[in-house]
């Protein structure tokens, strides 16, 4: 037997994951930060300073993580979470 709420739950949490509101290794909301890639400007590098972005150097890679948990230092694509 199969619930259509259990489904409802889990696009969810899913859609969480992928709008980096949820870390998907230690469930945190609070330490979420994206992260950023490209050459620093100052705008880049005042953000980063103040915690809320992480820097993810210059190299550009559809590989590269968007999210970054700064409590558990978990880093994930919100593309693994497209439902």
């Amino acid at each position: 037997m199969y619930c259509k709420c259990i489904e409802k739950i889990n696009d969810r949490i899913f859609q969480e994951y992928h709008d980096g509101k949820v870390c998907p290794n230690c469930r945190d909301r609070e330490s979420i930060v994206k992260i950023e890639y490209g050459y620093p400007g100052n705008e880049m590098i005042e953000k980063y300073e103040r915690g809320e972005i992480k820097l993810g150097g210059c190299t550009v890679d559809d590989k590269n993580p968007d999210y970054h948990c700064n409590k558990c230092d978990h880093e994930w694509q919100k593309s693994s979470y497209d439902i």
